[in-house]
């Protein structure tokens, strides 16, 4: 709730800032409504008034709530055992993180598991020098609501436990009772 109106709060800093700017642009490209002349005068003076300024206030609140359901995202994501975050949603609306202990956590059968739920959360090796760490990445867009964010959340804690249960080996608590198995 918080950071929703902190995210409303920014939302209308950057509109006070940017709609002065926006409307010079608009009366510069004529773009102003257009007055029929059997109107009364005062109708008239509306004449020339830009037209097409919501749309600034559309765009900015699609971008807040996006980077507002990334960060939430993350931070649900950020809490659970075993994942560690790499990226927090913060400036771009994008989710990554790998498992703590690789050799614990197989983020590709975890992948998996979410495709199983619905979920489209692919798993990548990082390029040369880095291959050996695998990440979970998330792109968050806008048809992505605050309930979406806590199905995921919930499915990506249900997919862990049921990647420990059918690898209990895997299991980041339990110690392996075979090695190399």
């Amino acid at each position: 709730m918080i950071l929703d109106l902190i995210t409303f709060a920014v939302t209308f800093v950057i509109a006070l800032v940017l709609y002065p700017p926006l409307i010079r642009f608009l009366r510069r490209m004529k773009a102003g409504q257009v007055i029929q002349e059997e109107l009364p005068d005062s109708h008239q003076k509306k004449a020339g008034t830009p037209t097409a300024g919501g749309v600034l206030f559309a765009v900015i609140g699609i971008v807040a709530g996006v980077l507002a359901n990334s960060r939430a995202l993350a931070a649900r994501l950020g809490a659970i055992e075993g994942l560690e975050l790499l990226t927090d949603g913060a400036e771009l609306p994008i989710v990554a993180l790998r498992a703590t202990d690789p050799a614990a956590v197989d983020l590709v059968v975890l992948s998996h598991l979410l495709r199983e739920r619905g979920w489209i959360v692919p798993a990548y090796t990082l390029p040369p020098n880095a291959e050996h760490i695998t990440v979970l990445r998330m792109v968050v867009k806008e048809n992505f609501s605050r309930d979406m964010v806590d199905m995921l959340a919930q499915d990506v804690v249900k997919a862990m436990h049921a990647l420990a249960r059918v690898h209990p080996s895997l299991h980041p608590g339990r110690p392996r009772l075979r090695p190399g198995c």
